[in-house]
């Protein structure tokens, strides 16, 4: 039996996640005014954030955390590794990275040539 279908996952494979996260992070940083907050630049506070965040992915995937207290809990605990306590500005961030972050556009490499070369031959699906 012949291929007819591909299916892609978005994530690393057609959308490039982490250009578009860290682009998110970094305009909410000089949004909320974190660079006159924060003894920190903006890519200080992206490495510090990507490391909690994998840390509190790692506790929801182990059950120990739920979703919504990972969506807070990964900024709070970036801005308290920086001195700086807001539970409201740490909420608020969060629910605007969620808002904010899908709709950038950066793509993998050759996303586009890859689907173009495809795209006559397969239906494709995401």
């Amino acid at each position: 039996m012949a291929i007819q279908h591909i299916f892609f996952d978005l994530d690393h494979t057609l959308w490039d996640f982490d250009t578009n996260a860290y682009h998110t992070l970094d305009e909410l940083f000089y949004e909320f005014g974190f660079d006159q907050k924060m003894p920190c630049s903006s890519d200080d506070f992206i490495r510090v954030y990507q490391r909690i965040n994998e840390e509190q992915w790692a506790l929801y995937r182990k059950g120990e955390i739920t979703k919504d207290v990972l969506r807070t809990s990964r900024y709070s605990q970036t801005f308290a590794h920086f001195g700086y306590e807001n539970h409201e500005e740490a909420s608020q961030f969060g629910e605007l990275y969620i808002q904010r972050c899908p709709l950038k556009t950066a793509l993998c490499d050759g996303c586009i040539e890859l689907l173009d070369e495809l795209k006559p031959k397969y239906d494709l699906h995401i």
